[in-house]
Formats: structure tokens, C-alpha cells, sequence
């Protein structure tokens, strides 16, 4: 997809941070926008910075993204607005905090299904119109080096949300190659930016809350918090290279965009990994293959 000048594209998380970003710069473009959002009061005020930047047309959408119903109505709502969509950023998502043994279930609920049912649930409704539409589109997702990189014994439930999401963009890589080459796809990884993401528990729905939980008042949740802003706030980029940066990648179809190259090399750590116990398995097959089937 090279052609944005008049073109939709719907953008979850868009109040603020990566989504607001990108949607910014798809205004300079002349991009027609639906922006989505769980913070309705926000999302006016970034529709009406769109408008000024140059958009021909701008709808906000109030979300909770983690409800199948709600994303439903919300894709019906660009088609009734714009009758198509051409990009579609699945961007929305949020943080976790806690060693992997005492995360709580509601946590591993609404972590899952803002970073990764939500993704699926667009894919679900988004995908069959590009298909059916038949012309040059795109689906983005916002996958985080937590995608890329290993689990971890802190932010457990983050990362296995990620881990998921980039299979997700992976499938409909694969999908789009066999059956419809028109549409592209691309994951964005990157490590710490400049947003809100620290204070993710302002957007946490009631029906994963459970505010007596004992595990919010221990170190093992507050000083993690803490942590995560301060980095967040002090090592986190610009927002601004967000737009361009991905954009770039949508014109080349770069499937894997992860622009911390300081992290690379934890990534290619795990490869090494998963590729030095390959060698232990084809090392072990005549040990162990007389096992693998069944004696007549």
C-alpha cells in the first residue's frame, strides 16, 4: 500500500500515545480516520487536532475493545460512515505489573483480552471486507518487543499477551500471501515510548477489577509500577517517529518493524536458543525414533 490520500483507516488506543501518533500523521496524509478509544472525553480532542492537520473526515468511536459486541458496532460504525477499510492499526493495549507467581487472574483476564482478543476480534471483523473490497489495504498491530523477546518471570502476563498478538500478525501475514497478496502486514515492536502505558489501570473496565485484591498493595505490584514509569518517562521515545516510521513500513510491507536496535541482540539471543536445542534434537533422533510410532 503506497496511496493514502483519501484512503480509511481505523486505529484503536487513538487518544493517546502510539495510536494518537500514528493518526496524526495519517491526518497529514489525507487519510480519513476512525479513531478508537475506551477514553471517549480524549478522543475528541485528538479528532479535533486530526480535523486541523488535514483529515477530510474524522469519527470517534467510544470502545471497550476487550468486548467482541462492542468491536463489532465499531466496525459496522466506519462502514456505515466511510462504506470501507483500507489500513487498520490494532493498537490498543495495556501493561501489567507482578512476578509471574503472584499475578492475579483478573490481571491475566484483562491483560489478555485488551492485548490479544481485541486484536483477534478485529482481525475477525476487519479482515473479510479487505478481502471482499479487493484492493491495496493493510493491517498493523502493535506487538511490542514483548513479541520478540523471551518470557519473562516479571510482567508475565504482558509478555505471553504479545507472544500471541504476533502469532496473530503472523497468521494474517500467511493468509494474505495465499489468498489475498493485496493486503500487507506489519508488527511493530518497539521497547519503551513516551506514553501512558504506565498508567494503563485508569482504562481497567469494572469487570476486571477487584480493587481488595491484597496483591495491589504489595511491593512486588507498586514498586514494579514505579519502575515501568520511570523508564517509560526517561528511556522511552519521542512518539513522534511513530507515523513516519511506520508508514515507511506499510509502503515496503516490512512485516517485523523494531526500532530499538540496542535490544536487537536479546532477540537474536533467543533465536541462538531455540537454534542450539534444534541441533540437541537432531542429535538425539536415532536415540529416540524407534519411540515415535506404534509396534505392529
Amino acid at each position: 500500500m503506497k496511496e493514502f490520500a483519501g484512503k480509511v483507516a481505523g486505529i484503536t488506543g487513538a487518544a493517546d500515545g502510539i495510536g494518537k501518533a500514528f493518526a496524526l500523521d495519517a491526518a497529514k496524509r489525507g487519510m480519513k480516520l476512525a479513531l478508537i478509544d475506551i477514553e471517549g472525553d480524549k478522543l475528541e480532542g485528538v479528532k479535533a487536532e486530526c480535523e486541523k492537520l488535514g483529515s477530510p473526515k474524522v469519527v470517534a468511536i467510544t470502545v471497550d475493545v476487550s468486548e467482541y459486541e462492542q468491536v463489532r458496532m465499531s466496525v459496522a460504525r466506519i462502514m456505515a460512515e466511510f462504506g470501507q477499510i483500507d489500513l487498520f492499526f490494532s493498537n490498543a493495549g495495556v501493561g501489567g505489573a507482578g512476578t509471574l507467581v503472584n499475578i492475579p487472574p483478573q490481571d491475566w483476564d484483562w491483560i489478555t483480552s485488551v492485548n490479544f482478543l481485541s486484536m483477534a476480534y478485529y482481525v475477525t471483523e476487519v479482515l473479510p471486507i479487505m478481502v471482499r473490497q479487493g484492493t491495496d489495504a493493510h493491517f498493523m498491530f502493535t506487538v511490542s518487543i514483548g513479541g520478540l523477546q523471551p518470557g519473562m518471570r516479571i510482567q508475565s502476563a504482558y509478555t505471553a499477551s504479545k507472544h500471541a498478538a504476533m502469532s496473530l500478525a503472523e497468521s494474517v501475514r500467511d493468509y494474505a500471501e495465499n489468498f489475498a497478496p493485496f493486503i500487507g502486514v506489519t508488527a511493530f515492536c518497539p521497547m519503551y515510548v513516551n506514553t501512558e502505558i504506565w498508567d494503563s489501570e485508569r482504562c481497567r473496565p469494572a469487570r476486571f477489577q477487584k480493587p481488595y485484591d491484597p496483591f495491589y498493595a504489595t511491593a512486588d505490584f507498586q514498586d514494579y509500577k514505579k519502575n515501568f514509569e520511570k523508564r517509560i518517562k526517561t528511556e522511552g521515545y519521542n512518539p513522534r517517529f511513530v507515523g513516519p516510521r511506520l508508514f515507511r513500513a506499510i509502503e515496503d510491507n516490512q512485516l517485523y518493524v523494531h526500532p530499538h536496535l540496542h535490544t536487537h541482540q536479546i532477540i537474536r539471543e533467543r533465536f541462538a536458543r531455540i537454534d542450539a536445542d534444534l541441533r540437541k534434537d537432531e542429535e538425539l533422533e536415532a536415540e529416540f525414533k524407534h519411540l515415535y510410532g506404534y509396534d505392529d
